[in-house]
């Protein structure tokens, strides 16, 4: 597909939601794509799924944004590393956020029930044992 009939897809697809228009773009970015989520994915951190959620995603938004003047391709090419870097971020952020905070007063701890003290044990097993 030539660059000004993609351009001409993307506008046609914005004044009239057809959907023709949406099936051609969305087949030139993503299903020809489709055997590359696996790789782009394992690259982010993230499954075959996630990856071409976030290739999805770029291009709906990258579809409302366009307004003509440039070459809508470039476009999304440079959409999607920025996409893939707040992915990046925001698992970085999940990580973070798994370490406990605070004074710990809510820990998972336990206490001994032996109050005996060693000094305590010592005498009693020499009292027991007679000698």
């Amino acid at each position: 597909m030539r660059k000004e009939q993609l351009n001409s897809e993307v506008l046609k697809y914005q004044e009239s939601r057809s959907e023709s228009a949406f099936r051609m773009v969305y087949d030139y970015f993503i299903t020809r794509n489709d055997r590359k989520f696996k790789t782009i994915g394992k690259s982010i951190g993230a499954d075959y799924y996630e990856a071409r959620a976030i290739y999805e995603d770029t291009l709906l938004s990258c579809i409302e944004s366009y307004n003509g003047e440039h070459d809508f391709e470039r476009l999304f090419n440079a959409s999607v590393p920025l996409q893939r870097r707040y992915f990046l971020r925001a698992g970085k952020q999940k990580q973070r956020e798994i370490i406990p905070k605070g004074d710990h007063k809510d820990a998972a701890t336990f206490e001994v029930p032996c109050t005996i003290t060693p000094e305590e044990l010592l005498t009693t097993k020499k009292l027991t044992s007679g000698n």
